[in-house]
C-alpha cells in the first residue's frame, strides 16, 4: 500500500513537473505558443496564494494556513491552479506511516473537493474540465489505496455521470475509468 501511495505521489509531482518544463503531460493539451490564457493561469496561481496570504494577515497575527484548504469561492481556473500547486508540493518529512497516510488522505480529499467545485462551475473551460476530471479520478484512486470506505461507489458514480458528457474528451476519460470502476466495485456491489 505504501509503495502504491508513493507511486501516486510521484504521479502527481511528475505531471506538474512536465507542465512546468513544457513537456507534454499524460493528457493531450492543445498545442499553442505562449498565450494570454497561460498568463491568466499564472495569475490564478498568484490569486490562490494571495487569498491564503490574506487569511494569514487577519487580526494582525500570523495564523497557520492549511495547505489543503480548498478556496471555495474560487473560479475554475483558480481551482485548477490550486490542484496543480498541490500536485507540485513536496511531501514534508513525516515520522511515521500513520502521519504519511494522514497527509495523503488530506491531499486526496483536497484534490477531490477542488476538482468537484471546478467541474460544477458552468464557466469552466474544456481543458480545465479535463484536468479536473483526471485529477478527481486520481484523488479517488489514492483514496482507494488508502482504503477509504465508499471510494469504489464514488468512482463508479463519477464515471457514470461523465460517460455521456457532451464534451468528447470528458466522456472518453469517464468511459476509460468506467470499466476499472466496475471491476473494482464487484465486492462492494454484491
Amino acid at each position: 500500500v505504501v509503495l502504491a501511495m508513493l507511486c501516486m505521489t510521484s504521479c502527481f509531482g511528475t505531471l506538474w513537473a512536465q507542465e512546468k518544463e513544457g513537456a507534454k503531460p499524460a493528457a493531450p493539451k492543445k498545442a499553442a505558443a505562449k498565450s494570454e490564457s497561460d498568463d491568466v493561469k499564472k495569475d490564478d496561481v498568484k490569486k490562490v496564494d494571495a487569498k491564503k496570504d490574506d487569511a494569514k494577515k487577519d487580526d494582525g497575527e500570523e495564523k497557520p494556513v492549511d495547505p489543503f484548504a480548498v478556496p471555495k469561492d474560487a473560479k475554475p481556473t483558480e481551482l485548477v491552479a490550486f490542484i496543480k500547486k498541490l500536485a507540485g508540493t513536496r511531501r514534508p518529512q513525516l515520522k511515521s506511516q500513520e502521519e504519511f497516510q494522514a497527509y495523503m488522505k488530506k491531499l486526496a480529499a483536497a484534490v477531490i473537493e477542488a476538482s468537484e467545485l471546478a467541474l460544477q462551475a458552468s464557466d469552466i473551460e474544456d481543458e480545465d474540465a479535463e484536468f479536473a476530471l483526471m485529477f478527481h479520478f486520481r484523488g479517488l484512486n489514492l483514496q482507494r489505496q488508502l482504503e477509504v470506505e465508499g471510494v469504489g461507489k464514488a468512482e463508479l458514480a463519477l464515471a457514470e455521470k461523465y460517460k455521456g458528457d457532451k464534451r468528447e474528451k470528458l466522456a472518453t476519460i469517464a468511459k476509460e475509468r468506467l470499466l476499472f470502476a466496475r471491476l473494482s466495485n464487484i465486492k462492494e456491489l454484491k
